[in-house]
């Protein structure tokens, strides 16, 4: 991902949504299951004043699991003065709107922390990766947190925290042949807690 960073790096200096655009388009053709990366599109279009295309990346990165940051964005979305004469989106702005503050996320900031840590994910850094796959595992979003989780392993294959968050996703999605995958080689080696 160093190259995709760099470029990122670049095109956020000098806020250039136009190849912004471009390049997010060519990471999801690599990585077509990185819900962030589609919500990352939809805020270029939304600056853009795209709606639709803001709207369409939105609403995929919610299928694939980003149900807190997309959301909010989707919020943002509809709640602009250009969308403001359609009552369904404006419902459906208050019903998301809700939604999030019933699921404990009811604060810009917090939404904005989140966003900013899925951004070091996205382009590639250990840290905000391994703390997404332990926030995802602390609010059960386990689709969410074997993404995470699983990203991590490129850093470090043998965390046991990571691998707990592991454990937790693949059991309460029944990925038992998974689990078995990953946690029988580590077992044969002697790791207690993979036994």
């Amino acid at each position: 991902k160093k190259e995709f960073k760099d470029k990122w790096d670049i095109y956020q200096d000098k806020n250039d949504h136009k190849n912004f655009i471009v390049l997010l388009k060519k990471y999801i053709e690599k990585y077509p299951n990185d819900a962030y990366a589609y919500e990352s599109l939809g805020t270029m279009y939304m600056a853009t004043n795209n709606f639709k295309e803001a709207e369409k990346n939105y609403l995929k990165a919610m299928e694939l699991g980003d149900n807190d940051t997309a959301k909010f964005s989707l919020v943002v979305l509809y709640s602009k003065k250009e969308l403001n004469n359609d009552k369904e989106k404006t419902k459906l702005a208050e019903k998301y709107f809700k939604e999030l503050e019933n699921e404990g996320i009811n604060s810009h900031y917090n939404l904005e922390n989140l966003r900013n840590v899925k951004n070091g994910a996205l382009i590639g850094y250990a840290e905000p990766i391994f703390g997404l796959a332990a926030y995802y595992d602390n609010y059960g979003n386990y689709k969410m947190s074997e993404k995470y989780a699983t990203e991590f392993l490129e850093f470090d294959k043998e965390n046991l925290d990571n691998l707990m968050f592991l454990s937790n996703a693949y059991i309460a999605q029944k990925k038992y042949a998974e689990l078995e995958k990953l946690f029988l080689p580590l077992a044969q080696k002697g790791m207690m807690q993979a036994q």
